[in-house]
């Protein structure tokens, strides 16, 4: 079909990096639906079997490295009317990049760098610099507050409070890391 349009060609890269756009495209979308069955194959052999009705802990168990949901910390909270819920990986299961943090805003996956780095600064001082949690942070909130319309591809967001999103994903972090008591806390008498 597109055999006499060699203009697409040059945008494509070596197989096996077009491998992994679609298995991020895939997974991204996986972790959106629990409700929707997902299959791909590589080479002719199964690579990723997702059923349906799957919750998001074992969904995240076959798509991160093997081992990093072994200390999988989930994320409930409510900031005014913004609710962030997902799992993170706890200090232990930690990566060189950002590849397997998932964001995703109303059920959209989105790329949005405040978000990365509120998720950061809540594990300052429980990793080491230059490392990264892994997980998938859901943010639900009203469809007013978000401004879809940034880049063609829709995965680009603006809020129209950043500092409200930004501060709930931090506070669901901050208090699930508490929780699963990995952050220190002193009391004073």
């Amino acid at each position: 079909m597109f055999f006499n349009t060699p203009a697409r060609l040059k945008f494509l890269k070596s197989p096996v990096a077009e491998w992994g756009r679609i298995l991020q495209t895939l997974i991204r979308q996986a972790l959106t639906r629990p409700d929707v069955a997902f299959a791909i194959r590589w080479k002719g052999k199964p690579y990723l079997d997702l059923p349906p009705g799957q919750p998001l802990r074992d969904r995240l168990a076959q798509v991160l490295p093997a081992g990093a949901c072994d200390d999988l910390i989930e994320l409930y909270h409510t900031l005014h009317g913004v609710r962030v819920h997902g799992a993170v990986t706890g200090p232990r299961a930690t990566r060189r990049d950002r590849r397997h943090q998932f964001y995703f805003v109303n059920e959209r996956p989105i790329v949005f760098r405040p978000l990365q780095f509120a998720l950061e600064e809540a594990y300052r001082g429980l990793i080491m610099v230059q490392r990264y949690p892994m997980g998938a942070v859901l943010i639900e909130t009203d469809g007013d507050m978000v401004d879809v319309n940034v880049h063609p591809t829709k995965e680009e967001v603006r809020f129209h409070n950043e500092a409200l999103i930004s501060g709930a994903v931090h506070r669901a972090a901050v208090e699930a890391l508490r929780d699963a008591d990995l952050v220190p806390h002193l009391q004073i008498p």
